[in-house]
């Protein structure tokens, strides 16, 4: 007998930078509940699948893990720092600050500020 299973191998949270500065505000348990079929608050609206899925994988990047989104957080120093930048309303402001995350992990030269592991330790 064969079974076909539906799911999704691929899917970023507000952990990744790139679904950070998409203005993804959701965590890991947040997809696994959708994934679930429960309704969860994804950019401003409450959404819900019809019908559950069979599986999901959560494939947040390890660059950076949870660290841009701690520059919205007030309580955070890197609030206070030009990464806090990607939050900008304007969009150019933020697009600049975003390709300045993406060429220093395309060029291989990680930003010692964004990597350091108490940031990360926060996220986890």
């Amino acid at each position: 007998m064969r079974n076909a299973y539906f799911g999704d191998l691929h899917l970023h949270t507000s952990l990744s930078f790139d679904a950070y500065i998409l203005r993804t505000n959701t965590r890991p348990n947040d997809s696994y509940a959708y994934a679930k079929g429960q309704p969860v608050t994804y950019l401003g609206k409450t959404v819900q699948r019809k019908a559950a899925l069979d599986f999901l994988a959560v494939t947040d990047h390890a660059e950076y893990l949870g660290v841009l989104r701690q520059t919205a957080d007030p309580q955070s120093p890197l609030s206070k720092t030009e990464w806090a930048k990607v939050n900008a309303d304007d969009p150019k402001v933020s697009a600049a600050a975003f390709m300045k995350v993406i060429t220093g992990i395309v060029e291989g030269k990680a930003d010692p500020e964004l990597n350091r592991p108490a940031y990360v330790k926060a996220v986890l």
